[in-house]
């Protein structure tokens, strides 16, 4: 479909971008040498670090004398004598609850966004729609251990399609959350780990990439030891990118009670290219051997383009041509973030003695706007041109503290915490005709929900034997929901959620992990507004205030094997979900199809993931997953009338990268993802395939090239059935993108290691793509 004349906007954002943003950027690099200068010599502040989740001593008092383990990093400098930094910062526990993986020793990830890294986690799939899945339910995003409004609701997609992933430190995957984390999402949680000063890098380093079709982005960070005791930290990113698309919408609409059908189809194309700048900045301060203050502020914002173009063809019972027309829109969407956090960190006079508080607060505003033009070329009755105007305003807001406290107890440790979360959701949607006879009507709706969530845990976790630990808690939510608009409600629910984590040593090469959990899945703020808003002439969408939370209970048997740099793994897991918030879609008029949600029917899934991570020869590493589900839905149509929906899911990722010489490396990634099955629909397979090169000219400078879908193949084709409507609807979407990348590392660098492969502190075993534990933990 020719795009000439859809025109990108974004003059603002522009501005801005080659304002402020490159000045700070230039801003930094200039200073990049001043950072890199060395550092005073810090005093050593030893912190002890947890040891692995083995059999432990019951609780003793330190001895004033005894020394602490600590864990050194080697802090190198532009000039002067290597310095030795005694960082404070915990080693990462063997906890039994999540895997962890690394995006850092990935080829393609200074070229990558959020998304694309969540698509080569084991088990993970993220659409084009910005939805997530992990093995096929819904999972809730946290940031750091706490939720984000930036990763809620309509933000998740441009957020997912702007973070850039260099800005991640892990990724954590909870199939089985422990009790201090939140019971929302029925597939279990996802916990986005981000960069901050917990471990000395006084190299500052700066990232330039251009791309195909103009394509381009750039990345400086750095931090740095101001004191023996103050750790400053910060990045700033810019990007211009994104995946236009084009799609088909095939449907037909059926009469309940004749069975009659009328067809319409649509045609579309989307740009979808977006300018996007973040800046984070941090601090690290250690208050004395005991306490520990640190803070973090960052801001995101994203500008995008509403351009596009549609063609519709409208038949009637007897499949005669009734309507053709075509829509032109143009107009903006943008959307930005401001988040702060503050912690603090307390170890006690005991062994594993801690408290921590932690407070978030976090706004996501965004403001849509569009100009739509009809052109009619052939109608019966003929018609005038027509134009509308419409302006979408959002706004988030979420307030979060906790607070979490851990002492041995009878030879284990037993935790306590409280989690406290208010979140304020507003938005405004205005459709107002400009010219002719509009398929829109005219509408001027607000949105305005709080929701506040007050939580408390307890969790024991203890090594029994040698080989034996248990980790069990039990988790209370209370939900408070109070609609202010329309014909405004309340509503409020307790849910008492368990968890259970067993882990057993087979071996010293073997491990055995078994867990269960419920999870919950709350509606969301626009699922629970029974407003209809009008999105385009053809699509309309409502809440339902009567929605109750989704009710999941999930199980799983875990075995992994690590032995001479190879590890394996194999889990079974099995959930079934009750009281299931399912999509329902009925027409309010002949062409305008209505989307809503219902409790309705039960769901279950069971399967087997199986990963493997390894070098197969002393060249080429090898990293595999693969995920068989079967799936099972249960519903009711709009008669009340029961059916039944089953089908399989096998997906899978293969990566693998070769290391030509010692200073080339060569790496493939494939991803295929299985069938998807809803109430109302089902997707087809589809499979994609990058290729990455990296070179080595130095210690300080590296070069890579990343082809992302060199088959031109991120094309998904979805097929919906139900008592009200049949149709088929095809997305094609511009996935082949090259990536050149030059990466800089001011200031003197030894060894032969690429910098993002230096040491950056301990990780768990099993740190990547072999499903250990490590990393994040709770915030």
């Amino acid at each position: 479909m020719k795009n000439n004349n859809l025109l990108l906007s974004g003059s603002r954002f522009r501005a801005l971008r080659n304002g402020t943003a490159l000045s700070t950027l230039a801003a930094l690099v200039l200073a990049a040498p001043v950072w890199a200068q060395t550092a005073p010599t810090p005093a050593q502040t030893p912190v002890q670090t947890t040891a692995p989740a083995q059999a432990q001593p019951p609780a003793t008092e330190k001895k004033p004398d005894e020394p602490l383990k600590t864990t050194p990093v080697e802090a190198e400098a532009q000039e002067g004598p290597t310095t030795t930094v005694t960082v404070a910062a915990e080693r990462p526990q063997n906890r039994a609850d999540r895997q962890v993986y690394d995006p850092k020793t990935d080829a393609e990830t200074p070229v990558s966004v959020a998304a694309d890294t969540l698509n080569k986690v084991p088990g993970v799939a993220v659409d084009p729609e910005g939805n997530v899945t992990l093995r096929g339910s819904g999972v809730t995003i946290l940031v750091d251990g706490k939720p984000s409004t930036a990763l809620q609701g309509e933000n998740r997609a441009a957020t997912l399609q702007s973070l850039a992933s260099e800005d991640i430190d892990s990724i954590e995957v909870m199939n089985n959350p422990g009790a201090q984390f939140s019971s929302e999402g029925s597939g279990g949680i996802i916990n986005i780990v981000m960069k901050r000063g917990r471990f000395v890098q006084q190299k500052p380093t700066l990232t330039l990439g251009k791309g195909t079709d103009d394509r381009y982005n750039a990345n400086f960070s750095a931090s740095r030891q101001i004191t023996p005791k103050l750790i400053l930290n910060g990045s700033v990113n810019i990007r211009h990118d994104g995946r236009p698309n084009e799609s088909t919408d095939d449907r037909k609409r059926i009469n309940a009670l004749t069975g009659e059908t009328t067809r319409a189809v649509t045609e579309s194309y989307n740009p979808r290219l977006s300018d996007m700048m973040s800046v984070n900045g941090g601090l690290n301060y250690q208050i004395n051997d005991n306490d520990t203050l640190a803070g973090n502020v960052s801001y995101q914002r994203r500008e995008g383009s509403n351009t596009g173009l549609s063609h519709s063809l409208i038949y009637d019972v007897n499949a005669v041509l009734t309507q053709d027309y075509n829509r032109i829109s143009r107009g903006e969407n943008n959307n930005e973030t401001v988040e702060g956090t503050l912690r603090f960190d307390h170890r006690g006079d005991t062994e594993g003695e801690t408290l921590k508080f932690n407070l978030r607060y976090s706004e996501n505003t965004g403001d849509s706007q569009s100009e739509n033009s009809t052109l009619y070329s052939y109608a019966v009755p003929a018609r005038t041109d027509s134009s509308d105007r419409s302006n979408r305003d959002t706004k988030e807001k979420l307030l979060n503290l906790s607070g979490d406290y851990t002492h041995g107890l009878w030879g284990g440790d037993a935790s306590t915490g409280f989690d406290i979360q208010n979140q304020k959701s507003y938005s405004r949607t205005l459709n107002q005709r400009t010219g002719g006879t509009s398929l829109i009507p005219d509408q001027d709706t607000i949105t305005d929900i709080v929701q506040t969530i007050s939580a408390f845990y307890v969790n024991y976790s203890k090594a029994y034997t040698d080989k034996l630990s248990l980790s069990s808690g039990l988790r209370v939510e209370r939900t408070d929901v109070e609609i202010k608009t329309g014909t405004g409600g309340e509503s409020n629910y307790t849910n008492v959620t368990p968890s259970v984590n067993l882990s057993y040593i087979l071996s010293q090469a073997e491990r055995l992990r078994v867990g269960y959990s419920r999870r919950i899945r709350r509606p969301g703020a626009m699922e629970l507004d029974p407003t209809i808003v009008y999105y385009s002439d053809q699509y309309a969408s409502a809440g339902n205030a009567d929605l109750k939370p989704q009710e999941t209970d999930k199980f799983s048997v875990r075995y992994e094997y690590q032995k001479s740099g190879y590890s394996y793994n194999v889990e079974a897991f099995y959930s079934k979900d009750s009281k299931v918030i399912a999509p329902v879609s009925y027409y309010i008029s002949d062409t305008v199809l209505l989307r809503t949600r219902a409790n309705l029917g039960e769901q279950q899934s069971g399967g087997l993931e199986m990963s493997f991570d390894g070098r197969l020869t002393e060249k080429l590493r090898m990293r595999a997953s693969s995920t068989v589900t079967y799936f099972e839905v249960q519903s009711y149509d709009r008669n009340l009338m029961p059916y039944e929906r089953t089908g399989t899911n096998v997906s899978g990722r293969i990566n693998a990268d070769y290391k030509m010489t010692a200073k080339d490396t060569v790496g493939v990634n494939i991803n295929v993802q299985g069938k998807r099955i809803d109430r109302e629909s089902y997707t087809d397979p589809f499979a994609t395939a990058n290729v990455n090169y990296s070179h080595r000219f130095s210690n300080k400078l590296f070069l890579s090239l990343n082809v992302t879908d060199i088959f031109e193949s991120a094309n998904t084709k979805t097929y919906t059935r139900s008592d009200t409507q049949e149709g088929i609807r095809e997305r094609k979407q511009q996935g082949q993108v090259a990536y050149l990348t030059l990466r800089y590392v001011f200031g003197e660098v030894r060894g032969t290691q690429p910098q993002e492969d230096m040491p950056q502190g301990p990780r768990g075993p099993r740190g990547n793509w072999g499903g250990g534990p490590g990393g994040g933990g709770p915030m």
